[in-house]
């Protein structure tokens, strides 16, 4: 979904996107973040709201649903905060990697989530070959989940240490080449 320069029409974009992803269809008769906030009136939902970030009237959005069905609770990712009333912060951190020179790389939550991904890349690879590239490559990337299962992608072509130098020369590298990946 694309931001817009208009806040209104950003607003019921995103109704409209919720809306779909709740299975309902609004009638396009009222405004719809109206017509969506009567339609979760009296109801009990979670909704999960992904990379507000780069979606400037998500907060509008969430505090207009909030307000008109106070049994919804909403759960937003992004790297800000909304900016709402009531909002509390959780700062999500990477896996645990190994530090220079700790013993058994592989025990590191980490390094086992590159493993795991590599092997799906590259049949034979394994935890036998989790030292010290794949722990400094897990460092480097700060243990976030995201950019382990990228770099594991290009274990079919590049051994850990040339991932790391082609990542140092530009992040860009790590950008998703498949379709299923953000």
């Amino acid at each position: 979904m694309q931001p817009t320069n208009d806040p209104a029409l950003g607003r019921g974009t995103l109704a409209s996107a919720v809306a779909t992803a709740l299975g309902r269809t609004l009638s396009g008769r009222r405004d719809p973040l109206d017509e969506l906030a009567d339609t979760l009136q009296g109801r009990a939902l979670l909704l999960v709201l992904d990379n507000c970030e780069h979606l400037p009237e998500m907060a509008a959005v969430a505090r207009a649903l909030l307000e008109a069905a106070p049994k919804v609770r909403v759960v937003a990712t992004s790297r800000e905060p909304l900016g709402l009333g009531g909002e509390a912060l959780v700062r999500l951190e990477g896996l645990p990697v190994p530090l220079p020179g700790a013993g058994d790389p592989a025990s590191y939550p980490g390094v086992q989530l590159f493993v795991e991904r590599a092997s799906r890349h590259a049949p034979g690879w394994g935890e036998a070959m989790a030292g010290d590239a794949v722990a400094r490559l897990c460092r480097m990337l700060d243990g976030l989940p995201l950019a382990i299962e990228l770099a594991a992608h290009w274990v079919g072509h590049y051994t850990p240490d040339e991932i790391v130098e082609a990542i140092q020369a530009d992040l860009d590298f790590l950008a998703a080449r498949t379709r299923d990946i953000p």
